[in-house]
């Protein structure tokens, strides 16, 4: 089972650091001990690299250069495609950018930030960052919670949107680092994810198909607003 591990200014999140009378300066503050597992206490994010041997990495640390090469090149000796994703915004609080990411991984990195990085040249190809934006997924699961009148917003509807995400992209975007569909074609990936996040919530018993309607995908285009240029009146 895949596990999620968690580091703190003070090292690993572990069940050893409950025991705040023997570790009093590396004690867990009371909203982290859900996620404290049962693993080896470890004082830095290279010796748990080494501990744990993660496949993917994801800093909000805001702290820039969390990830320096030393983590950068861990990861890449443990993974064929390592998966970094420093999101800490602004940009100057990355944790790595783009181009140290690639080039410290040799270009096997697969790449997602907070906050936008130009494309760059590597091998004779242009790669292009990734950038996990919210403008995908948080405005298709609003609209789908007004359309379906859903009593809640459950961890289901948010793991069903990024699923479908998921699957929007293209082996040649993929290829050239685009983890997402081109922004370009958001109006259609929000068409796609309210729809399907419309069938969740109807299945699931928290949203309900409005009077009427037989087909979701139908009824999302229906309502979806469309703009219309202005027009000059004559006086």
């Amino acid at each position: 089972m895949n596990r999620c591990y968690f580091m703190d200014s003070k090292g690993l999140v572990c069940k050893q650091r409950l025991d705040a009378p023997q570790t009093p300066k590396h004690a867990l503050q009371p909203h982290k001990v859900a996620f404290a597992h049962d693993v080896p206490y470890q004082p830095n994010l290279a010796a748990a690299i080494d501990a744990i041997k993660p496949t993917v990495l994801i800093g909000v640390s805001t702290i820039h250069g969390a990830f320096d090469e030393t983590i950068v090149r861990k990861m890449s000796a443990l993974n064929e495609r390592p998966i970094i994703m420093p999101l800490s915004n602004p940009t100057s609080k990355a944790e790595c950018t783009f181009e140290q990411a690639v080039r410290w991984s040799d270009g096997q990195v697969v790449f997602a930030s907070g906050s936008p990085f130009p494309p760059m040249k590597y091998g004779g190809r242009t790669l292009y960052p990734a950038q996990a934006n919210n403008a995908y997924v948080f405005p298709a699961l609003g609209h789908a919670a007004v359309l379906a009148g859903a009593k809640e917003v459950t961890d289901d509807a948010f793991l069903a949107a990024a699923e479908s995400l998921g699957t929007m992209t293209t082996e040649s975007e993929l290829a050239d680092g685009k983890l997402f569909p081109d922004f370009d074609s958001i109006r259609a990936v929000s068409h796609d994810l309210t729809a399907r996040v419309c069938e969740l919530m109807e299945r699931d018993g928290v949203g309900t198909k409005p009077a009427g309607v037989t087909d979701w995908r139908k009824y999302v285009d229906s309502q979806f607003w469309e703009p219309e240029p202005e027009t000059s009146s004559k006086l």
